[in-house]
Formats: C-alpha cells, sequence, structure tokens
C-alpha cells in the first residue's frame, strides 16, 4: 500500500486528509486521518446522510457521514488503518503534535 498524497487539515480530531493506492491497484481518496487522546486512525471516505427529504442528516451539530467502501472484518481495517498510519510516519507527512 502506498500513500500518494497527504492534505494537512486541523479540525477537532481530524488532521487531514490523504489518497491510498491498495495492492490491487485501486486508488482510494479522501480518506480521512484522525489523532486524538494518543490514538490515531485512518477511515476509508464516507459521504454524507441524507434523509427522506434529501436533506444532509444532522445530529448534535454535526454532519453524520455513512461508509462509501467499507472491510470485510475489524482486523481488515485495523490493519488497513495501522499500514497508512506507518506510511504517514514514515513519509514524514503525518505529525503527532498537530491534535
Amino acid at each position: 500500500m502506498q500513500v500518494r498524497e497527504f492534505r494537512p487539515m486541523t479540525s477537532g480530531a481530524l488532521v487531514g486528509f490523504c489518497t491510498v493506492e491498495l495492492p490491487s491497484g485501486m486508488v482510494v481518496h479522501d480518506c480521512t486521518v484522525f489523532d486524538k487522546d494518543g490514538r490515531r486512525w485512518v477511515n476509508p471516505p464516507g459521504r454524507p446522510q441524507l434523509d427522506k427529504s434529501k436533506q444532509v442528516v444532522v445530529k448534535d451539530g454535526r454532519v453524520q457521514y455513512s461508509p462509501a467502501l467499507s472491510f470485510a472484518s475489524k482486523d481488515r481495517y485495523s490493519a488497513f488503518s495501522d499500514a497508512v498510519i506507518a506510511e504517514l510516519d514514515a513519509l514524514g507527512h503525518f505529525d503527532r503534535e498537530v491534535a
């Protein structure tokens, strides 16, 4: 797996977005990178949830998102997230002090 791009953006636990190329050649854009309370993780891209009236769903002042893609198991998701974080660290794109 290879991180092709990292775009820093700080908002709460969010520290940026990245583009990841998987071994299959699939390119996943807009993965979100988080750092909170010493824990770091990466989520695959999502899309805003819409209600029956096609309005964006907001709970507690936050837009709710649905996954655009997912993993077959929690272990596979964790392996993906850990590999992306390791790649970001190795490339010097991810600064733990940002969050």
